[in-house]
Formats: C-alpha cells, sequence, structure tokens
C-alpha cells in the first residue's frame, strides 16, 4: 500500500479475502473496504507509524466484503522507507479470523447467558478450579453456605463446608479428587453466630479435560433441604407415635380379652355342674339358655383374642 493507503500490489489470498478481483482492488484504497468503526482506530495506527513512533502496528478489524459482509482480519502492518528515511509504502500480512471471531463472540454469548441464568437461579451453583479452589459461585450459593462471594471466591469449597457437622465429608472430598468421581452428600451445617443449624445437600461433578485425561474443574451445587429434612422428621415422628399407640391399642385388648374370658371359662363351668345337678324343667331350661349364651360369649371372645395377637404382632 501506498503511505496514502492505496493497494499497490496484492495476492490471491488477498482477493479471496475480501471478495474483489485483483484490479478492482487497486483501483480501491484500504479506506474504502474498512468498516467504518475501525477506520479511525486504524488511521491512528498509520499516523503513528508514519511519523516514526512505532516501526510496525497489529490490530484485528473488520473488511467490508464485496458482497456486503462483515470479515474479520488480523492485520501485521511495516513501514518501507528510502534511503533518505523518508516512507515508500507498507507491507500488510492479513489473516482471515472471522471464524475465530465468531466463535469467540458466541462463547462470550453463552458465558453470559449461563451468568444470568445461573444467577437468577434459585439453586446455588458454584465451579472450582482442578485442587477446589472457588472460581465462580451465584448469590443463591453464598446464601445457602451463610458466606459472601467475597470471601468465598478463590478460596477452598471445603472452608465452607467445614462448617458442617459431618466426619465423612472431608474423606469424600479427598477420594473425589483422587478418583474423578461425583461427590453427593446432605450435611448438617451450623449457622455462624446462630445457634441454628441446617441441612444442605452438596453435589460436586468433575469437568475433564478435552482428551479426558484428568480433571480441570469442578462444578456443584448446594441447595438447602432444611425444610424437607424437618418435614420428614415430622412424619417419622407421627409415624411412630401412630404405631405405637396402635400397639398399645392391641396389646390392651389383648389383655383385656384374657382378663374376660377367665372368669367367662369359670362362668361356663359352673353352668355344666348346675345342669349335671337335679333341677326341675324350668330350672333346666334356664341353665341350658345360660350355657349356649355363655358358649357364645366365649367364642367371641376367643376371636377378638387371637385378632389382638395378631396386631401385636404374637
Amino acid at each position: 500500500m501506498s503511505p496514502e493507503g492505496k493497494w499497490l500490489r496484492v495476492n490471491r489470498a488477498m482477493c479471496e479475502i475480501v471478495g474483489y478481483s485483483e484490479s478492482e482492488l487497486l483501483s480501491k484504497t484500504f479506506q474504502d473496504i474498512t468498516h467504518p468503526d475501525d477506520l479511525d482506530a486504524d488511521l491512528e495506527l498509520v499516523r503513528g507509524v508514519l511519523a516514526g513512533d512505532t516501526a510496525v502496528y497489529q490490530m484485528d478489524k473488520r473488511y467490508i466484503h464485496a458482497s456486503g459482509r462483515v470479515v474479520w482480519v488480523q492485520l501485521d502492518v511495516s513501514l518501507v522507507r528510502d534511503r533518505d528515511g523518508l516512507p515508500q509504502h507498507f507491507i500488510a500480512q492479513v489473516q482471515d479470523i472471522t471464524r475465530r471471531r465468531t466463535t469467540e463472540a458466541q462463547l462470550r454469548e453463552s458465558e453470559a447467558r449461563f451468568r444470568r441464568l445461573a444467577s437468577d437461579a434459585p439453586l446455588g451453583i458454584f465451579q472450582t478450579d482442578a485442587i477446589g479452589k472457588v472460581v465462580y459461585a451465584n448469590d443463591t450459593w453464598a446464601a445457602t453456605c451463610a458466606t459472601t462471594l467475597d470471601s468465598a471466591v478463590g478460596a477452598e469449597w471445603f472452608t465452607v463446608a467445614e462448617r458442617a457437622q459431618h466426619d465423612d465429608l472431608r474423606a469424600k472430598w479427598i477420594w473425589a479428587r483422587m478418583t474423578g468421581e461425583p461427590l453427593s452428600e446432605s450435611v448438617r451445617m451450623s449457622v455462624s453466630g446462630s445457634d441454628q443449624a441446617r441441612w444442605i445437600d452438596i453435589r460436586l461433578h468433575p469437568m475433564t479435560t478435552d482428551d479426558g485425561s484428568r480433571t480441570a474443574a469442578w462444578v456443584g451445587t448446594a441447595t438447602d433441604i432444611t425444610q424437607l429434612v424437618e418435614a420428614n422428621d415430622a412424619i417419622t415422628d407421627s409415624r411412630d407415635r401412630a404405631v405405637l399407640a396402635s400397639q398399645m391399642k392391641s396389646q390392651f385388648l389383648a389383655n383385656m380379652s384374657h382378663e374376660i374370658r377367665t372368669p367367662m371359662n369359670g362362668v361356663v363351668g359352673m353352668a355344666d355342674l348346675l345342669a349335671d345337678s337335679p333341677l326341675s324343667p324350668v330350672q333346666r331350661g334356664h341353665i341350658n339358655a345360660l350355657r349356649s349364651a355363655a358358649g357364645s360369649l366365649l367364642a367371641l371372645l376367643n376371636d377378638i383374642l387371637d385378632f389382638a395377637k395378631i396386631e401385636a404382632g404374637k
């Protein structure tokens, strides 16, 4: 390029990058095809080289393709001077980096989307490096673990979990790091400055390198399950009380049936003795009625006693 920016010579690769033929490109200046948003920065660097402030410059910039689309390029420019030190022409190397810049933009958008979703999520989310130092955490995670983001980021996640009243948690974390296996544990964690405690469900999953040879990071969640645990405890307590009440009822029924059957046997026995003694026809009719009623009542008591024994587990 001339010091004014006119193309003096271009190769085929340059023509393919911007979509112009050689003759079309040689009739233009670099200013003609530079994206307007990048032109001022490019011209400022050109002026610096012409003034001798620097010998070369490099920048990522956009060209407008002949089709109208935007092309990202990496530009390396140096100035050739004559024997008297006067500028003769620029030599520029141009590399098409459109795909890379598109990918970078997509990654930035994806990361920004993830951070927005994670920030508003009702679930505590955090990420650590390979050894467990927190590199990211959302507000929910900090609130769940009763800490602050300033104190958590950069520290090992386990320093927060050390408040957990759980002897096996540290051993399980060490095992997870050694084996690369996920960690899942519900722990009881004390709250600083309070007599209260909360139950936290902690889960960690490893993220491996591209070749899968080692763990590069850990992604984890922390969920406050205190209300769920308390509800389960209440259900269990109610169930235990109901079972105990049922057992006491069955035991009482079995005892009462036994206590009633004993005198009933006596009544039946005395009725049998009276039936064998000299009786008038009327008296014998009364005794037979007594024996029949007592027998029916005794059979009923036997059935109740058998049912009570079944309920009592005997």
